[in-house]
């Protein structure tokens, strides 16, 4: 899996941002993940992914996955934000 570190062009946050396996969104990668878990509101990011630790699915795959789908639509907006001013940022970078 690719991942990048893109700038908040809001706040200048450095976020680390990765493209799901399975639908190929763009995705900020929070301390949530790295749990194990789906994006939760008041997550920090991460600068960096523990070895030995890859996440392959972004929080709107993962949800359905779950079968959770109305919990797929707000993952699948809020994976797109900066974890610091809430602000979504990707598409400045055309991702």
């Amino acid at each position: 899996m690719n991942y990048s570190k893109l700038i908040c062009k809001h706040c200048e946050t450095e976020n680390l941002v990765a493209d799901c396996l399975n639908c190929k969104r763009s995705f900020v990668i929070t301390e949530s993940h790295i749990q194990g878990k789906s994006r939760e509101f008041n997550d920090k990011s991460v600068q960096a992914l523990p070895d030995n630790l890859e996440i392959q699915l972004c929080d709107f795959c993962n949800e359905n996955k779950k079968g959770n789908s109305a919990k797929a639509v707000i993952a699948g907006l809020s994976q797109r934000t900066c974890p610091n001013c809430k602000t979504e940022f990707l598409s400045f970078y055309q991702r």
